[in-house]
């Protein structure tokens, strides 16, 4: 009774109203350091530097105007929504979580368009890009609270982990249906329909990126690369991003000042 009433309160309605996202825990501070505003040496200096950049972008030419779309937007949007099938149309997060993300793009489309100094122009592919990813960040972010709910998945990927590990350390195919066959009825009865298929399907996929490990790693290992592998990525995109906006703000205080 007490699992099926968290499941209610994790996946009811009001639930499925927020855009969720799990930030990196901050290891310089914490709440308790701040009651009502963040405090310290920059802080005066960051806020005259975002004040100065907000005053600039509500100065920018149709702030307030009508926002329309370029004629490539809605294309790759319909394209997008589409693909959401294939990658999230048969995973554990329910259709209306998913329903309900991804139509918060249409928000983030002028949210975005106006935070990159863009509104005098239609909405671009830039923009539509960018609020697609974060609505996919969202969808990753939300299936993680998702199954705070279902343990019980947790341990099922760790379970099909470990009989692949087994299957392969003893040279045998680590296929679906290899996996099946090496677990007792107790243990297959824990997973849905096509949950097993799926998990073997995503760790296979991990199994075979070449770059980062090789067959002797074990799975601990394999994530661990995994996740300096995306870093990395990230990084790269997080700083590219930083010199383009850099650059846009300039140019808005240079207009805001002319």
């Amino acid at each position: 009774m007490h699992s099926q009433k968290s499941d209610a309160v994790g996946l009811d309605g009001f639930a499925q109203r927020f855009c969720y996202y799990f930030a990196t825990l901050r290891k310089d501070t914490d709440m308790f350091d701040h009651l009502l505003h963040f405090a310290g040496e920059r802080f005066d200096h960051r806020r005259k530097v975002l004040a100065e950049i907000w005053d600039a972008l509500c100065l920018q030419k149709a702030a307030c105007g009508k926002y329309t779309l370029c004629k490539d937007v809605r294309p790759y949007l319909e394209q997008w929504w589409l693909g959401l099938r294939e990658t999230w149309g048969n995973s554990s997060l329910p259709p209306s979580f998913i329903r309900r993300i991804g139509f918060a793009i249409f928000r983030y489309l002028i949210v975005f368009q106006f935070l990159l100094g863009k509104s005098r122009n239609p909405i671009d592919l830039e923009t539509a890009k960018l609020a697609t990813s974060f609505a996919e960040f969202h969808l990753h972010s939300t299936l993680a609270l998702v199954q705070m709910y279902h343990a019980a998945a947790t341990s099922n990927v760790q379970l099909i982990a470990s009989k692949m590990k087994s299957l392969n350390d003893n040279g045998k195919s680590s296929e679906y249906r290899d996996v099946s066959r090496s677990m007792s009825v107790p243990q297959r009865e824990k997973f849905s329909p096509g949950e097993m298929s799926e998990i073997v399907s995503v760790l296979k996929q991990i199994e075979h990126v070449p770059p980062l490990f090789d067959k002797a790693d074990d799975l601990k290992t394999i994530s661990s690369a995994l996740i300096a592998e995306r870093d990395r990525v990230e990084d790269n995109l997080r700083l590219n991003e930083r010199k383009r906006n850099e650059r846009r703000l300039r140019d808005l205080k240079k207009n805001a000042k002319s």
